[in-house]
């Protein structure tokens, strides 16, 4: 009994120092307007993802910058399931989430330099596959004074089948991620 409740209270003290971003002092990241049609249940514009780019990514690190974003693409099974989760819960936080294409034509990023940018900034985020360490999709992740706070690759399950449970636990998880950057 005494081993759960000091696990307990080291949990609560843990989730209290969840840092949340000084948002008074605002950090500008260039954005453009991201087309989501092609994942499931996303409107064309009526969304909460602003699009961005690894060198904007790049910039709120070096420069201490604080967000939320996400690296996904429109040929993920996984992503195809979960963007539509992830911004409910955005709405419901009223939160804009900094989207990054994992296969975008405006702005590339497999074959060029932003790959290895992208890659050394999130490496200590990467889950290790049959060849090392590798990016994957879905990636959500938090980022307080230029630092990876929080971060999420893939889903709650394995494979492409789910249910509400495991839509409500993802859910529950982005909302934890999320919350500290609500007004």
């Amino acid at each position: 009994m005494k081993k759960v409740i000091c696990l307990l209270l080291i949990l609560i003290s843990l989730i209290a120092c969840t840092p949340k971003p000084d948002t008074s002092i605002e950090f500008k990241i260039e954005t453009y307007e991201c087309d989501m049609s092609g994942y499931e249940g996303l409107d064309a514009t009526k969304h909460m993802f602003i699009g961005t780019t690894v060198k904007e990514l790049q910039r709120t690190m070096n420069e201490k910058g604080y967000g939320v974003f996400v690296l996904s693409r429109t040929g993920c099974s996984h992503c195809q399931m979960v963007m539509q989760y992830l911004n409910e819960v955005a709405e419901e936080l009223d939160i804009k989430i900094y989207y990054i294409d994992g296969q975008s034509d405006e702005y590339p990023i497999v074959g060029t330099e932003d790959f290895q940018i992208l890659y050394d900034l999130l490496y200590t985020t990467l889950p290790v596959g049959k060849d090392g360490k590798e990016i994957q999709t879905p990636e959500l992740f938090t980022i307080v004074d230029g630092l990876i706070t929080s971060y999420k690759v893939g889903t709650t399950w394995k494979g492409n089948e789910y249910d509400n449970d495991d839509i409500n636990e993802l859910k529950a998880l982005y909302r934890k991620m999320l919350t500290p950057f609500a007004s």
